[in-house]
C-alpha cells in the first residue's frame, strides 16, 4: 500500500508519463548513438596509429604486432559503427514515412466515421430534412443536366447558322431562338396538339415550368378601308 502511494505521489510530482516514442524516433536515437560510437572508435584508431608509429621507431617486433592488431580492431570498429549508423538512419526514414502514411489513413478513417455518425444522427433527428436535402441534391443534378443540354443545343444552333442556307425551315424555340428543322428532328421533341387533337407542326420545348408555347404567329394584315370619296378601297 505504501509503495502504491509513493508511486502515485511520484507521478504527481513528476507529471504524466511521456507518451511512448515512435519507432522512427527510437531508430534515430540508435543511429545517433552509433554515430557517437563511431566517432569514439575513430579516435581510438588515431591513437592506435600513433602508437604503432612510435613502436615502429623502437624496433620491438612484438610491440609492433600488438599495435597493428589494436589499430586493425579500431578500424573495424569504426567501420562497423559507421555502417550501423547509416542503416539505422535509413530505417528511421522508412519508419517515419510509414508512420505518416498510417497517420493520414487513420485521420481519413476517423473523418469518415465522424461523417457517418453525423449523417445517422441527422437522419434520426430530422428525417424529413434529410429527405428534402436528398431531393434537393437530385434537383440540382437535374438542373445541371438541363444546363448542359441547353448549352449543347445552343452550340448546335450556332454551328448550324454558319452552314445552313437561308431557305431552310426553322421553328420558334426557347428564348426567342429559331431552331432549324434538322436540329428539331434530331432532338426528337414532341409536337403540339391542336384543339381537335391533330398534331401541329410546332415542337414542344421542355422547361422547368412545363411546356413553353411558341410565340403566336404575326397577326393578319388589316383589311383595306374604303376611300372617303367612295371610289373604292384603293382610291
Amino acid at each position: 500500500m505504501r509503495s502504491r502511494v509513493k508511486n502515485i505521489l511520484k507521478r504527481l510530482a513528476t507529471g504524466p508519463e511521456p507518451a511512448p516514442k515512435a519507432e522512427s524516433e527510437r531508430l534515430r536515437e540508435r543511429a545517433q548513438a552509433a554515430e557517437v560510437a563511431g566517432a569514439a572508435a575513430d579516435a581510438d584508431a588515431r591513437r592506435a596509429e600513433a602508437a604503432l608509429r612510435a613502436v615502429i621507431v623502437s624496433g620491438d617486433e612484438a610491440e609492433v604486432e600488438r599495435a597493428e592488431r589494436q589499430l586493425d580492431a579500431a578500424l573495424k570498429a569504426c567501420r562497423r559503427h559507421r555502417i550501423a549508423a547509416e542503416e539505422l538512419a535509413d530505417a528511421a526514414d522508412r519508419a517515419q514515412v510509414a508512420e505518416r502514411e498510417k497517420a493520414a489513413l487513420d485521420e481519413a478513417d476517423a473523418a469518415d466515421r465522424e461523417a457517418e455518425q453525423v449523417a445517422s444522427e441527422l437522419k434520426r433527428l430530422y428525417p424529413e430534412l434529410v429527405g428534402k436535402l436528398v431531393d434537393l441534391l437530385a434537383k440540382v443534378q437535374n438542373s445541371e443536366n438541363r444546363c448542359r443540354e441547353a448549352e449543347t443545343l445552343l452550340i448546335a444552333i450556332g454551328k448550324h447558322r454558319h452552314i445552313a442556307g437561308p431557305q431552310e425551315r426553322s421553328f420558334p424555340g426557347p428564348a426567342g431562338l429559331f431552331v432549324p428543322e434538322q436540329i428539331v428532328a434530331g432532338l426528337k421533341l414532341p409536337m403540339l396538339l391542336g384543339a381537335s387533337g391533330e398534331t401541329l407542326d410546332v415542337p414542344c420545348w421542355p422547361t422547368d415550368g412545363g411546356i413553353t408555347m411558341p410565340p403566336p404567329p404575326p397577326s393578319a394584315a388589316p383589311e383595306p378601308r374604303p376611300h372617303p370619296g367612295g371610289r373604292g378601297p384603293w382610291g
